[in-house]
């Protein structure tokens, strides 16, 4: 009878070895593997109106803006913030010569067209759509 208890339990014990390596494995391959995009918001994005672009990867499980670029003189227009939420993605980037900051904010995305709003630290604000370079 103790004999059979011991089988029992050891059984039970090798079971549940097995079980948390599974999920052990399971979670340390989650670790060093990327999940896909939930939508196709990765790459540049013009702006008509500014002649700017705005460049969007996915790392680390969320998208970023990474670079805004005037196209027509090359002024760099550091990113000072990029947050995603899961559904929307909002960044802040800074004009050196205007010396304003500016913050857009994704409405939505339709094909290759992000609508956007946005607006800055001197009172204004709107809407744009940024095309898919």
């Amino acid at each position: 009878m103790l004999f059979e208890r011991r089988m029992k339990w050891g059984f039970i014990f090798i079971l549940m070895l097995i079980v948390l390596a599974t999920i052990s494995c399971n979670f340390v391959e989650s670790l060093f593997t990327e999940s896909e995009p939930p939508i196709d918001l990765a790459g540049v994005w013009f702006n008509p109106m500014t002649h700017s672009e705005s460049t969007i990867v996915w790392e680390d499980d969320e998208f970023r803006v990474i670079s805004v670029v005037d196209t027509d003189d090359g002024e760099v227009r550091p990113v000072q913030e990029s947050d995603w939420n899961g559904t929307r993605i909002r960044w802040t980037y800074y004009v050196p010569s205007t010396d304003y900051t500016v913050t857009f904010t994704m409405e939505y995305l339709e094909g290759d067209l992000l609508h956007c709003s946005w607006f800055n630290d001197h009172d204004r604000s709107g809407t744009r759509t940024l095309e898919r370079r």
